[in-house]
């Protein structure tokens, strides 16, 4: 029998009885550390009647390990973990509503095996008696052990952090819509990735008529997913077919540190 029919089987049967639950049922979104005024995390007063197809449940928010608001009462069965036990998921630095939390955990408690069961207490969270190595692992202070970052893993058999995405950073500019672009040493961020777009680039056309004047002169900068040559120039014929008779000399410079195309004016 799977865990959810076992959870309907064993909920049904207590439902069967004619006993509808009763649970704790309060809210606090706003704890600050003082027991005082909070008393939805200890000292619950208040207790709601569920109907026949629920159970109940608290579900607390601990930023960095610290509790930060709980919720009790009646709730529908949703697939939360096997009945009297904790379940908590945890999110790293992906959680848009509070970005300077390093790690989120939001932890369900849920039970239906006696009226107002859901008075589990965030007064006896257990710190955890060793360290937990930065970056793969964190302390769950619900248990007082050590876990790995990536739920797959047991601690302390934790994955090595993966290593952060970098980008090179370059002069971007066209001399076609930007005047200023020869002189410009002002580099910003690459689009693509190091991996993708390692170097920076910078080429100057020049335009030359057939009596070897020169009629235009063009500098682009901008990043490079591959190396041309440190330092390269080469004649070639007019791009433009109303510039057939023109010859083009273009010269191109790759580097490979940030903001370090700023050469070829």
């Amino acid at each position: 029998m799977n865990l959810y029919l076992l959870i309907c089987s064993v909920f049904l049967g207590y439902v069967a009885e004619g006993q509808a639950l009763k649970c704790w049922e309060c809210n606090d979104e706003a704890y600050d550390g003082n027991p005082l005024g909070h008393n939805c995390y200890d000292k619950v007063t208040a207790t709601n009647t569920c109907t026949a197809v629920q159970l109940c449940l608290s579900k607390f928010i601990l930023k960095d390990g610290l509790p930060m608001s709980v919720r009790r009462g009646c709730d529908y069965i949703s697939g939360y973990q096997e009945q009297g036990n904790i379940q908590c998921d945890v999110s790293i630095n992906q959680n848009i509503l509070y970005p300077n939390t390093k790690a989120l955990t939001t932890c369900y408690y849920s039970c239906n095996t006696t009226d107002n069961c859901n008075n589990i207490s965030t007064t006896k969270l257990k710190p955890c008696t060793k360290l937990c190595p930065a970056g793969i692992s964190y302390c769950d202070y619900l248990t007082g052990n050590c876990v790995c970052k990536t739920p797959a893993y047991k601690f302390p058999n934790c994955p090595a952090e993966p290593s952060p995405t970098t980008y090179r950073s370059c002069v971007q500019c066209n001399g076609e819509t930007d005047d200023n672009c020869h002189n410009m040493t002002k580099s910003s961020r690459c689009s693509g990735n190091e991996t993708s777009q390692p170097f920076c680039s910078t080429t100057k056309t020049s335009t030359i008529t057939p009596n070897v004047t020169v009629v235009r002169n063009i500098v682009t900068r901008g990043c490079a997913y591959s190396f041309t040559s440190a330092y390269e120039c080469f004649f070639s014929k007019g791009s433009d077919s109303s510039l057939s008779t023109y010859t083009e000399y273009t010269c191109i410079s790759t580097c490979e540190t940030d903001g370090c195309n700023t050469g070829i004016t």
